[in-house]
């Protein structure tokens, strides 16, 4: 998946919605599939009413900038 300027990294939304058409279309059949993206190999599982990704668990980092966010918010 690409934006006018560069691929995207990773587009689940977009790939989900891919998968299942192929499905419907029966381009694909059930199982697992392996999708390959820039950020590397995901898995997507086909069963009769579904199409599941694979996704890498969140990541948190501190937050650093609380004042700058309540601004950015409109809040005091």
């Amino acid at each position: 998946f690409y934006t006018p300027t560069r691929p995207i990294q990773h587009c689940g939304h977009a790939t989900l919605a891919a998968f299942a058409l192929l499905a419907s279309r029966q381009a694909l059949g059930l199982g697992v599939h392996t999708h390959e993206a820039s950020d590397g190999l995901h898995q997507v599982k086909i069963s009769n009413n579904r199409v599941m990704l694979e996704q890498a668990p969140a990541s948190f980092s501190p937050f650093d900038k609380p004042r700058a966010a309540l601004r950015a918010l409109g809040l005091p």
